[in-house]
């Protein structure tokens, strides 16, 4: 079954360079879904959709996980290659299988979550830290001064 992405949610922005590349969005029922930027021709913009699960969120930004392991995740059974036309209209244009995407995404292997390309790092601690699950431990960026004189800042977050 399709999801149905005309009704989910934009929460943030986890990768921004010249535009979004990886994006955050929440369906109706609470579910997770990223956006990878995928593609851009003449007429839209293209992008990998898959269903992610929170404590795989919370890993990444805490650079436990690479980037492929949130397309590699139990939850991604399906992803979509979603179209948006010019006027932002989205449009599910093929079903691609986990295999290929996996095969195509390879080189994420080596790819970390980066704050400093993420325009809502504080959103992001305020949401993972606002949600009502079991605590878990979401590490604040450190500063060049907190880098040479101590190991990081912890905050409480929540986990499934």
């Amino acid at each position: 079954m399709t999801p149905d992405i005309k009704n989910f949610t934009k929460l943030f922005d986890l990768e921004y360079y010249d535009g979004p590349l990886l994006s955050l969005f929440a369906d109706s029922k609470g579910g997770f879904y990223l956006y990878k930027w995928y593609d851009v021709n003449n007429f839209s913009h293209q992008w990998l959709v898959f269903k992610v699960g929170y404590d795989k969120i919370v890993n990444y930004v805490n650079k436990n996980i690479p980037e492929y392991y949130l397309l590699d995740n139990d939850l991604a059974k399906r992803f979509y290659l979603v179209e948006f036309n010019e006027k932002g209209m989205p449009n599910v244009t093929t079903q691609m299988s986990k295999k290929d995407v996996l095969v195509e995404y390879k080189q994420t292997n080596d790819v970390y979550f980066d704050y400093l390309l993420c325009p809502h790092w504080n959103a992001i601690k305020r949401f993972f830290i606002g949600q009502p699950r079991k605590p878990q431990t979401l590490k604040a960026p450190l500063t060049k001064r907190q880098k040479s004189s101590s190991s990081g800042k912890n905050l409480k977050t929540n986990l499934v």
